[in-house]
C-alpha cells in the first residue's frame, strides 16, 4: 500500500490502527511541527520506506511559506503536545474558550499544495490517504487535481468544515462517502466508486 496522512501528530491514532497489519511499500507522514518526529520515527520503526515532511500542505500553489498557530497551552510541558496546530489563527481559540489570543505562538514553515507533494514522491496512485488538519481538510481536498491522481480511500476529519458541501464535492469525483467513522465518529471515508473507476 501506498499510503499518506496529513496532520500526523505524534502517531498512535485511528491512521495507525488503519494500517496496522498491512503491507505499506511507502509511508508520507505530513507533520508541521519537527518536535514530533522521534515519536512517528517510534510508532512506524516497522515501516522501511517512510519519509517525514515539515512542511504546511496548503491550497495556494503560488505561496512557498505558511504560518502556523498554536497556543502555549498546548505544549508538550503540558502533556497535549500540539493536538491544535492549525493553519487558522482562531481555530484553537474557538476550540478551547479559555485560551488567550495573547498566548497564541506563531511558526512559519515551508508549505507545499498537496498536488505538488505527490509529484515530488511520484505518486499518481495512492492506496489511501488521511487528513486531519483542524479546520483546512475541505480546502486541501478541493485542491486536489483528481484527473492526475487517483486516490482509492480518503479519511478527513468532518467537524471543522462545510461537511455537505465537501460530501456532495467527493460524490461528483466518484467517491462514495461514509459519515462518521473510526473511534469517535469524527471522520469521514471516501472510497473510490469501483463501479465508475
Amino acid at each position: 500500500m501506498i499510503v499518506v496522512q496529513i496532520g500526523a501528530n505524534r502517531g498512535n491514532d485511528d491512521f495507525t490502527e488503519i494500517i496496522k497489519n498491512k503491507y505499506i511499500e511507502k509511508l508520507i507522514l505530513v507533520e508541521p511541527l519537527d518536535i514530533h518526529n522521534e515519536k512517528l520515527n517510534e510508532c512506524y520503526k516497522h515501516i522501511t520506506n517512510k519519509h517525514i515532511e515539515n512542511i504546511i500542505i496548503t491550497d495556494d500553489e503560488n505561496i512557498n511559506k505558511s504560518k502556523i498557530y498554536f497556543h502555549k497551552l498546548d505544549g508538550i510541558e503540558y502533556g497535549n503536545n500540539f493536538e491544535l496546530a492549525s493553519l487558522n489563527k482562531q481555530h484553537s481559540l474557538n476550540i478551547r474558550s479559555h485560551y488567550n489570543e495573547n498566548d497564541l505562538i506563531e511558526k512559519e514553515l515551508k508549505s507545499l499544495t498537496l498536488n505538488k507533494l505527490f509529484e515530488k514522491y511520484d505518486l499518481f496512485k495512492i492506496d489511501l490517504l488521511f487528513i486531519d488538519t483542524e479546520g483546512y481538510d475541505e480546502k486541501i481536498l478541493k485542491s486536489i487535481d483528481f484527473n492526475r491522481f487517483d486516490i482509492e480511500e480518503i479519511y478527513y476529519e468532518n467537524l471543522h468544515c462545510d461537511i455537505n458541501s465537501l460530501r456532495t464535492f467527493l460524490e461528483k469525483k466518484n467517491y462514495k462517502v461514509t459519515p462518521h467513522v473510526l473511534l469517535y465518529g469524527w471522520s469521514d471515508k471516501a472510497e473510490k466508486n469501483k463501479k465508475y473507476g
